[in-house]
């Protein structure tokens, strides 16, 4: 299902292969990767600067509220804007994310249209 939604190409053809297998493994790495780095981006690095702010610098006094955790800072954050900017935010975070996470899986494709051109496809999932 995941593999689908990603365009990840599969076939019975594919499946005996074992580059394609270090292929899937690398997708799935590759996942991984961006959805730890967009938890990095959204909520940790926030919460970083908001402590840095708050306790680094000591040219003046800081009133800053960084909450007990950096997502109990993430929440508070977000709960004061708009639902409009958090909804097109969302939005944007997540096309961001789909692109990023299909590009792998399209430059799989490429590499398997230019080595093998359409026999790596079953005759009945022609995807």
């Amino acid at each position: 299902m995941l593999k689908k939604v990603f365009l990840f190409p599969e076939s019975n053809y594919l499946r005996e292969k074992w580059w394609h297998r270090l292929a899937t493994v690398i997708f799935y790495f590759c996942l991984a990767f961006i959805v730890v780095f967009t938890i990095k981006s959204l909520i940790l690095d926030p919460y970083s600067s908001c402590i840095t702010v708050k306790y680094f610098d000591f040219s003046k006094p800081s009133d800053l509220d960084c909450g007990t955790s950096a997502y109990n800072y993430a929440y508070s954050t977000y709960a004061d804007e708009p639902i409009t900017n958090i909804l097109g935010g969302a939005a944007f975070i997540f096309i961001a994310f789909y692109i990023a996470a299909i590009l792998p899986s399209l430059l799989y494709r490429m590499f398997l249209f230019v080595g093998k051109g359409a026999t790596w496809r079953d005759s009945a999932n022609v995807t």
